[in-house]
């Protein structure tokens, strides 16, 4: 279970900018830069309503930066080449395409 600390450190008009980390963040708190949020705009009215509104967003958020900031380095500069893969399905051509 990650323990996610949020601290809110100014409001600015209707924002409120909030810095967050976990037990497993490379630095202190403090050393993150602030995002602003609009609680009145996301439909919260407490400050209890919004961390609890913010916590799974900034959960996740505090997640990946964990593992991208603790993770070892890649070195990709072998990685250049020209590679041909089998697709599952036949391509067609006039297909709508989702991205």
């Amino acid at each position: 279970m990650t323990t996610l600390t949020i601290k809110i450190v100014d409001t600015e008009d209707d924002s409120v900018l909030v810095k967050f980390a976990s037990e497993n963040s490379a630095h202190g708190i403090d050393e993150y830069d602030a995002i602003a949020f609009q609680p009145q705009a996301m439909g919260y009215t407490t400050k209890e309503e919004f961390i609890e509104g913010i916590k799974p967003a900034l959960l996740e958020q505090v997640k990946l930066r964990d593992k991208l900031e603790n993770s070892e380095a890649v070195d990709v500069s072998s990685w250049v080449d020209t590679i041909e893969v089998q697709a599952e399905e036949p391509l067609d051509p006039d297909a709508e395409v989702q991205i």
